[in-house]
């Protein structure tokens, strides 16, 4: 979350804030990233890391809704509620993606 945080709080001030699947794909790299450093430094595999990615930014030009695994995001954009993305499942039950997976970025839904 620091990161993801981070990360906008640096495009924001740049001017730089494309609400896009370019913008979904560099928070979710830059993500990755982190923890695999993360798991580097304290000698522990990026497994031990694994969870699913929900994210959703909104602002004025519109909203960036971002998912990897099998989570969902609930928005009302004055229609009543709604889930814009469907949650990911895996190929066995009990099974979901995750962002340390090698295939995270081709598995991104926006």
């Amino acid at each position: 979350v620091n990161e993801a945080m981070a990360y906008m709080s640096q495009k924001v001030q740049g001017g730089e804030l494309g609400l896009n699947d370019i913008l979904a794909t560099d928070i979710v790299l830059t993500i990755r990233q982190r923890l695999f450093a993360e798991a580097e430094a304290k000698e522990l595999a990026v497994r031990d890391f694994a969870c699913t990615f929900l994210g959703l930014i909104s602002s004025a030009n519109g909203t960036l809704i971002m998912q990897i695994g099998d989570g969902g995001v609930v928005v009302d954009f004055g229609h009543g509620l709604q889930l814009p993305l469907t949650p990911m499942v895996g190929e066995y039950a009990n099974m979901t993606h995750f962002i340390t997976d090698e295939d995270a970025v081709s598995r991104l839904e926006t």
